[in-house]
């Protein structure tokens, strides 16, 4: 949402205008017990888009990084390389026991290991494949 409103930092600057243009996001948090609809009942927010973005962005590192050390704390195994076969295969046999829980191990998250451990691997090495902090 744009909206233009005064600033006075234009004014002190005797700009052609006084006004300047806001940007705003408008969400909504709804109650918990409503998960189809957001009809009622619901508050209504407005904040700006700067800070919108900066807590967004925030958030979402800490949801990875949080991720990233379940799966190390749980799924260390899946990305080390082939000298620690034995170690591995040790594991497997003791996950044979597990297979009655639908087969391989599951985070929090409900992402298997596998799975996990490359998309870790990905946000770890951002920058080496060439991707840079937007922020």
């Amino acid at each position: 949402q744009f909206v233009k409103a005064y600033d006075q930092d234009l004014a002190d600057a005797n700009a052609e205008t006084v006004l300047a243009t806001q940007r705003f996001v408008i969400f909504r948090l709804c109650p918990s017990s409503s998960c189809g609809s957001c009809n009622t009942g619901y508050g209504e927010y407005a904040i700006d888009m700067n800070d919108y973005l900066e807590y967004t962005v925030e958030y979402r590192q800490d949801e990875q990084t949080e991720m990233c050390e379940t799966c190390e704390e749980n799924c260390q195994y899946y990305g080390d390389d082939a000298a620690d076969e034995e170690e591995e295969e040790a594991e497997e046999a003791e996950e044979e026991g597990e297979e009655e829980d639908g087969g391989e191990r599951r985070l929090s998250y409900d992402m298997d290991c596998s799975t996990c451990v490359q998309a870790c691997d990905k946000i770890e090495n951002m920058e080496v494949n060439y991707y840079i902090d937007a922020t």
